[in-house]
C-alpha cells in the first residue's frame, strides 16, 4: 500500500470526539401522542432508597423485600428510586403534574426545569399545575427560593382532602409507620408550599381540564390522587398516572399488599392500589407513575393463579 493510501485509510478511521459529553443519557423526557393530547414523562432525576426495608414494605420481612428485589435483578444494597413528572399538552392547555424535588434530595435530582427546556417548554407556558400529594419529591419544585411559584402563569390545584390535612394545626399519623422524628419536616414542607402556591382545591373525582381528570386514591396521604388523561378515541388514547400508588415496580406490582413506610394509612393505601390496578388491568389502558423506571409507560395484567396474586408490569414498546 502506498503512502497516500495509508494516509487515506487512516483518515477513514473514526477519531475520538472532542465534543463535550452530557452527564444525562437522553434528553430527560419521553413523549407520545394520545388522541389530541401530547403527553410527556419528564424526569426530575433519582435518589437512593436505602435500606429498602422497611422503607419499601413496612409490613413485609427484610428477607421478603430483598428477595423481591433480587428476583428483579436489583441489588438490595443499591436501590434507586426515579422521580417522574407528567406534562400534558392539548389544544387548550399545558398541564404539569407534579414538580419534583427542587433538588432537595441531592445532586441527582431537581432536573425538571432543565428537562422541560429540552422539550421546548418554558415555565411561563404552563397553564395548570396539579400536585398529586404534598410530599417533598412531588411538590418542592413548585416554588423558587423566595417562596413564589416557578410556574407563574399557572393555576395550581391540589385535592381538598390533601390541603386540609397538611394545613391543619394537628395531624393524625396514628396509622403511619413513619418515624416520628421525620414528621416535622414533612409538615413544614407541605405548609410552606400551601402558603406559596395559592391552591385551587379539588373535591371528589373531577375533570379539572378537558381530558384531565383527578381520581381520589387516598391512603398514601389523605388526599393522594391519580390522574387520568383521555385524548379521545377510546382506551388506546387513555393514560392513568398513578403517582405514588407504586414506589418500586419490583415491590408493589407483584405484592400490592405491601405498604411503604411513608403511607399515612397503609390499609387504605393498599385498598386504593388494588382498586386502581383492577381498573387499569380491566380497561387495558396505559399507565405511568412517579417512581416507575423511565420512560415509565406500560400496562399491567393480573398474574396467573399459579404465579401469584399480584400483577405483572408490561413496559410499552418505545415510540420513536
Amino acid at each position: 500500500m502506498g503512502t497516500a493510501n495509508v494516509v487515506l485509510a487512516r483518515s477513514r478511521v473514526a477519531q475520538p470526539s472532542t465534543a463535550p459529553r452530557r452527564a444525562t443519557q437522553g434528553a430527560g423526557f419521553y413523549e407520545l401522542t394520545l388522541g389530541d393530547a401530547r403527553v410527556a414523562v419528564v424526569s426530575d432525576g433519582w435518589f437512593p432508597f436505602n435500606p429498602p426495608h422497611p422503607t419499601l414494605a413496612a409490613n413485609a420481612t427484610r428477607d421478603e423485600v430483598e428477595g423481591a428485589l433480587d428476583a428483579a435483578f436489583i441489588d438490595p444494597a443499591d436501590v434507586r428510586v426515579q422521580v417522574n413528572c407528567l406534562l400534558v399538552r392539548t389544544p387548550r392547555d399545558t398541564v404539569l403534574i407534579d414538580t419534583g424535588t427542587g433538588g432537595a434530595f441531592g445532586a441527582t435530582n431537581g432536573k425538571l426545569a432543565e428537562n422541560l427546556a429540552n422539550l421546548g417548554v418554558r415555565p411561563a407556558d404552563v397553564t395548570a399545575v396539579i400536585i398529586t400529594h404534598l410530599h417533598g419529591d412531588h411538590m418542592l419544585g413548585l416554588l423558587n427560593g423566595e417562596g413564589k411559584p416557578n410556574f407563574a402563569n399557572a393555576e395550581h390545584l391540589v385535592h381538598k382532602d390533601e390541603h386540609d390535612f397538611w394545613a391543619a394545626d394537628t395531624h393524625d399519623f396514628s396509622h403511619s409507620r413513619l418515624p416520628m422524628d421525620m414528621l416535622p419536616g414533612f409538615i413544614a414542607g407541605a405548609k410552606k408550599v400551601i402558603a406559596g402556591a395559592g391552591f385551587t382545591l379539588v373535591e371528589g373525582e373531577k375533570e379539572v381540564r378537558p381530558g384531565v381528570t383527578v381520581i381520589p386514591s387516598p391512603g398514601h396521604t389523605a388526599g393522594h390522587v391519580a390522574i387520568q388523561i383521555d385524548g379521545g378515541g377510546g382506551a388506546k388514547n387513555v393514560l392513568l398516572y398513578m403517582s405514588d400508588t407504586v414506589h418500586h415496580p419490583a415491590i408493589q406490582f407483584p405484592h400490592p399488599d405491601w405498604a411503604v413506610m411513608f403511607d399515612a394509612n397503609p390499609d387504605l393505601a393498599v385498598a386504593s392500589r388494588r382498586k386502581l390496578f383492577d381498573r387499569a388491568a380491566a380497561d387495558r389502558v396505559r399507565l405511568s407513575g412517579a417512581h416507575i423506571p423511565f420512560p415509565s409507560i406500560g400496562h399491567i395484567r393480573k398474574q396467573a393463579a399459579a404465579v401469584g396474586k399480584g400483577y405483572d408490569w408490561v413496559p410499552a414498546m418505545w415510540e420513536w
